[in-house]
Parts: C-alpha cells; structure tokens; sequence
C-alpha cells in the first residue's frame, strides 16, 4: 500500500508514533491480563496516556482496550484514535471496515477525511472511487491538515498546475511539514518568474488562513508525528 502512493508522491501516515508528551509515561504496574476493567475505570485522560504509551510499545490490542470506553461515550479523539489503529492493525479481522466506521462517524475531522481519501484512494473496505478519495483530500486541506495541504500540491504537480502545487505546498511547509519544500521547489522550476511571483503573492494572501492549528491538542497531535 505504501509503495503504490509513494509512486504518486502521496504521502500517508505510515507508522503510529508516540508524541514526546505520551512517552513520558509508564505505567509498568498494570496487568494486562485485567486490562478492559481497568481500563473502564479511569478518567478519558488517564486512559489517552495509558493508550498512547502501549501504542508506542506496538501493543496495539492493548491500546484500543483504553480509547475503546470513551470512544463509545462520545470522545472525539479516542475516535479519531480508534479508528487509526483499526486501519492498521491487520490482526483484527474486518478491520478497514471498522476503521471505516469510525472515522465516517466524524468525517467533520480533518484526520478523518484524511484516512476517508485513502480509502477510497486505495479501495481499503469501500470500493475504490478517484472522486471520492480527491473529494475528502481536499476537505483534509481545507481544514490545513499539513499532510493533506502536501498531498494537494502533489495531485496539483502531477496536474501540470504548477502555481496551485506551489501554493499549496507553501502552505504545507509553513506547518512545519519537511517533505514540502522539494514539491515547492520542483513547481517553482517550472514556472516563469511572473508566474512564481503571482503565486507567491496568492500564498501570501491567504497563508493566514491555511495555518494547521492541531499543534494544541497533544492527542491529535501523537497520531501525526508518523507522518514521513
């Protein structure tokens, strides 16, 4: 799956890593084998640190087991983090269509639309529909999820629009998303220098409206630091 986007110069999150915040905690004291009671017990944040920090030890089943209880009560992010896991554990059966499930559940979520356009890219549950996966990627965008502004300018590159892939992975790069600045470079080699200067002018316009504000809230921000 990740080489048939990498030949497009698509970006996915690949790998779920823990946010420095998350890794500070340890929590050697429970035992796993009473892990579902436990995990009913404490608060939705205790739960969000205990589950990010087996999700940094790749103990996956574990993991859902503490995002599952608010999850169910309505937690956004336990959602949004539910549903990631899903997409890639491949040990649970059905689970693309799990994922599927809970992040159509909040396809308002900029991650959510994010993973909706890889399905649909990659027929991952749902049969696979160009129109669909561009259509969620470009809410993603919209809603300045870094990844997403990068895999914009890509669809934009491979285009031939060049301003539009040079805007966009401006906006990218601004988020502090690295792998931009080659996508910047790249549309800007192809285009005059009237053209560069118009579209650097169109970025400065609207730079302020495409800044990714997900850095606050630390639990959004643990399933983004596997971007590459």
């Amino acid at each position: 799956m990740v080489n048939k986007l990498k030949s497009a110069g698509i970006t996915i999150i690949g790998t779920i890593v823990v946010a420095f915040v998350f890794s500070l905690f340890k929590f050697d004291g429970i035992q796993l084998s009473g892990i579902e009671r436990y995990a009913e017990k404490v608060s939705v944040e205790e739960a969000r640190q205990i589950g990010f920090t087996l999700m940094g030890d790749k103990q996956y089943a574990q993991a859902r087991a503490f995002f599952e209880p608010a999850a169910m009560q309505g937690d956004v992010p336990s959602q949004i983090t539910l549903a990631t896991l899903y997409y890639y554990d491949t040990t649970v059966n059905d689970h693309f269509k799990l994922s599927y499930q809970w992040f159509s559940k909040n396809s308002d979520h900029p991650l959510a639309q994010y993973y909706l356009s890889l399905m649909y890219h990659l027929g991952d549950y749902v049969t696979k529909n160009a129109q669909l996966a561009q259509y969620w990627q470009q809410k993603a965008a919209h809603q300045s999820l870094p990844v997403a502004q990068h895999n914009q300018a890509v669809m934009y590159l491979n285009n031939g629009q060049y301003a539009q892939a040079y805007v966009w992975a401006s906006y990218a790069r601004k988020n502090g998303f690295s792998r931009a600045s080659a996508v910047v470079k790249q549309a800007a080699e192809n285009m005059t220098p009237q053209e560069k200067a118009r579209a650097q002018v169109q970025y400065d316009g609207n730079k302020a409206k495409h800044i990714w504000q997900g850095e606050s809230d630390n639990s959004f921000s643990a399933l983004l630091e596997g971007a590459f």
